[in-house]
């Protein structure tokens, strides 16, 4: 996927496809299921993260507004990084 998003985009969406693991994990991620459908739609890259329910969505255009807000309607926190800033860790306590 590093090198799709680096060097050829063009291959993002064959970098993300799980072929071997979302299919199973679909029924115990329902949402995480129906928002990786509705990205991958919208021509925009996206899998499970880790054991979920993370959505991982890489593109190298500005994610859609429109989609964003979506996603926060529908109780999702979305966290938009550039490459430059590497990884962003955060926490919460229940």
């Amino acid at each position: 996927a590093v090198v799709a998003l680096t060097a050829r985009p063009d291959l993002l969406m064959a970098a993300t496809e799980d072929r071997l693991h979302q299919a199973q994990r679909a029924p115990a991620l329902p949402l995480t299921t129906r928002w990786i459908g509705i990205l991958r739609e919208a021509g925009i890259a996206a899998t499970v993260s880790g054991a979920g329910p993370t959505v991982l969505a890489l593109s190298t255009e500005p994610f859609p507004v429109e989609l964003a807000e979506a996603a926060r309607a529908d109780g999702l926190r979305v966290l938009e990084l550039d490459i430059a800033d590497g990884v962003e860790v955060s926490t919460t306590t229940v």
